[in-house]
C-alpha cells in the first residue's frame, strides 16, 4: 500500500500567521498601557481630593470642639516636638476623639526629594504661618481668611508650592489635562481659594 504524501495536510499555523498575530497584540498593549496608566492616575487625584473633603470635614469638626485648628506640629515651633512628618497634626483628627476613623495619605508620597516627609497631605496650619512665610503671604490668608492649608504633591511627586507662595496658589496648581504626569500641586482649605 502506497501512502499519498502529497495529500496529507498539516495542522497548524504558519510563521507568518505567528508573527501577524503577535504584531497585533503588541499594537493593542501599546495602545492600552498609556490609557491604563492614564485612568491610574485621575483614580489617585479623585481619592486624593475626596481624601481632602474628608480632612476638610473633620477640621471644622475639631474647630467647632476646641475653638481652634489642629496645630501645624510639623513647623517646628513647638518645644520638645520635632516630627518628620505630618502624622502628629492628623494624629489630632483621630484622638482623643475620632474626627476621622485613621488619617488619609496622600497618594502620590513620599516627596522624591524628601521621602522622610513620610505618605501623609502636607498640612500648614494659621499658628506656624507667620514663623515661615513672608509679609504678602501672611496678608493674603487675612484676607482670604484662611486658617489652615492641605495640599498633595499631584502626579509629578514633586513639591511646588512652598510656604511662601501660599498666597498665590493657581501658580502651582495641578492640570489634569497636562498628561499623566502634569507638575504642580492640588490642595483644599477653609477658605476654598486653594482648590483648582
Amino acid at each position: 500500500m502506497v501512502m499519498n504524501i502529497f495529500h496529507r495536510r498539516r495542522i497548524g499555523f504558519t510563521l507568518i500567521e505567528l508573527l501577524i498575530v503577535v504584531a497585533i497584540v503588541a499594537i493593542l498593549a501599546l495602545i492600552a498601557v498609556p490609557n491604563l496608566l492614564l485612568a491610574q492616575t485621575r483614580a489617585k487625584v479623585s481619592r486624593a481630593k475626596a481624601d481632602m473633603r474628608t480632612i476638610a470635614t473633620a477640621m471644622e469638626a475639631y474647630h467647632t470642639d476646641a475653638n481652634a485648628y489642629p496645630p501645624d506640629y510639623d513647623a517646628l515651633i513647638y518645644p520638645g516636638i520635632s516630627p518628620v512628618d505630618e502624622s502628629l497634626t492628623f494624629a489630632a483628627l483621630t484622638t482623643p476623639v475620632g474626627y476621622i476613623t485613621s488619617a488619609p495619605t496622600d497618594p502620590f508620597r513620599p516627596d522624591q526629594v524628601r521621602p522622610e516627609r513620610g505618605n501623609y497631605f502636607e498640612y500648614f496650619g494659621e499658628d506656624a504661618q507667620p514663623f515661615y512665610s513672608t509679609p504678602e503671604n501672611i496678608a493674603a490668608w487675612k484676607n482670604t481668611n484662611t486658617k489652615w492649608f492641605v495640599y498633595s504633591l499631584g502626579p509629578d511627586r514633586k513639591n511646588e508650592r512652598l510656604p511662601a507662595q501660599l498666597d498665590d496658589p493657581a501658580d502651582f496648581c495641578y492640570d489634569p489635562t497636562n498628561g499623566t504626569v502634569s507638575p504642580g500641586d492640588f490642595g483644599r482649605s477653609n477658605s476654598q481659594v486653594s482648590v483648582p
